[in-house]
């Protein structure tokens, strides 16, 4: 039986940069982009209502930026992924947005390698209280400029 494809919510406040992103990834069998946003309270309102499996946000957006919308995302949706998408590479950006409940971090730049990233990202293993931890394979991708 084929697996479903992961689900993924793509938000960007750049129309160019969505689009693109949504086109790459769409490419993959294994993603189906189900929606796209242009804000933090956007990607708030889609997550509730579509459930994706990953997020693909950006930081800087209007009427709210990714860090705040993710931390809601992750409050009311646990199990959904976030994986920052930025074009931002400098260390307070990266560790405020993992100290947010991200599940990774890839500048925009480095755009090709969101595909490994998600597919990792999805693949968390429990420790032994029950809790899902990021994968250091992945931090360890994403952080490496």
């Amino acid at each position: 039986m084929k697996e479903q494809p992961t689900r993924i919510l793509v938000c960007d406040d750049s129309d160019t940069l969505r689009l693109s992103t949504m086109r790459f990834l769409n490419q993959f069998d294994s993603f189906e982009v189900i929606a796209n946003t242009r804000s933090g309270q956007e990607a708030i309102d889609c997550s509730r209502t579509l459930k994706p499996d990953v997020v693909i946000m950006d930081i800087e957006m209007p009427k709210m930026n990714g860090i705040e919308a993710s931390i809601y995302i992750k409050t009311e949706l646990p199990d959904t992924v976030i994986i920052m998408f930025s074009s931002a590479d400098d260390d307070f950006s990266i560790f405020k947005s993992l100290a947010s409940g991200a599940d990774g971090y890839c500048t925009k730049r480095l755009a090709t390698n969101l595909p490994s990233i998600i597919r990792e990202s999805r693949h968390r293993s429990p420790d032994i209280n029950g809790n899902t931890q990021r994968s250091t394979s992945t931090l360890s991708k994403t952080l490496s400029f």
